[in-house]
């Protein structure tokens, strides 16, 4: 399981139904509802064993957080997720020496970083929270929140994700659907692929997760382990998020990948 799909921060997804797809309008007939993907048909839409491209709107609660340095262009640090019109989720250690949001902007309903396209929105960042009990050393509470300049209009292309309640983690097992999706690099010492990645992984027993040729007992009972028993494909050491009702049959954000 040390073999990553990604070293930026992934995003894990526990999938309950996909909404049917709808036809692509000019204008969003908004419900109000979370955790739908009106681009992606229930039954032809993303489910995907190794990670590879994803298709254009699979996931439309991503974020690319991307910084600027002096004297070059923005460039991408870690993924987010949007959970409502101003807000993202992030990991802690994205911004580790970079807590200044001026520095910053949100990218979204982008598929492939390099071309935005005209269905992306691009946002500075008002504020920036990291959990104040955030341990760099044991990855716990390694989450942070984003707050946008201005707020985002739902589109197509641009979706919130759904929040599970603080009970969820009872009712998480092996037969839970899982998806990680990023602009990770997609090996060890690979470059960061352009194009949004996703891959479906499998719930990993804290048992062996925390042997010792795995994460040697660094999972605790406030994480949870996703990944590949045969290696390849993983998204490891997941904080639990505990925030309201998720809606039946909506996709809902189940943790952020912390250290990959």
């Amino acid at each position: 399981m040390r073999q990553k799909l990604a070293t930026a921060s992934l995003l894990l997804l526990l999938v309950g139904t996909v909404p049917a797809v709808v036809a692509p309008q000019t204008l969003w007939d908004s419900t109000g509802e979370c955790g739908e993907r009106p681009l992606i048909d229930k039954t032809s839409g993303s489910r995907i064993v190794g990670g590879h491209d994803a298709e254009v709107g699979a996931w439309p609660w991503s974020v690319s957080l991307q910084i600027h340095h002096v004297g070059a262009k923005f460039a991408h640090i870690c993924g987010g997720t949007l959970v409502s019109e101003n807000s993202v989720v992030t990991a802690g250690h994205c911004t580790t020496g970079r807590k200044d949001p001026y520095f910053w902007r949100a990218v979204l309903g982008t598929h492939n970083l390099w071309k935005h396209g005209k269905h992306a929105a691009r946002r500075s960042i008002r504020s920036i929270i990291v959990h104040p009990e955030f341990d760099r050393e044991t990855f716990e509470n390694d989450i942070a929140l984003f707050h946008l300049n201005s707020a985002v209009r739902y589109s197509y292309y641009i979706q919130p994700i759904c929040l599970p309640s603080a009970h969820l983690y009872l009712y998480i097992g092996q037969e839970t659907e899982c998806f990680i999706s990023g602009w990770g690099r997609i090996a060890e010492k690979g470059k960061t692929p352009s194009v949004l990645q996703e891959a479906q992984v499998e719930i990993i027993p804290h048992s062996a997760c925390n042997n010792s040729d795995a994460y040697g007992g660094m999972i605790n009972n406030n994480m949870i382990c996703a990944g590949s028993p045969l290696g390849g494909i993983d998204s490891c050491q997941v904080r639990i998020n505990t925030m309201p009702n998720v809606p039946p049959l909506s996709q809902s954000l189940r943790g952020i990948a912390m250290h990959l």
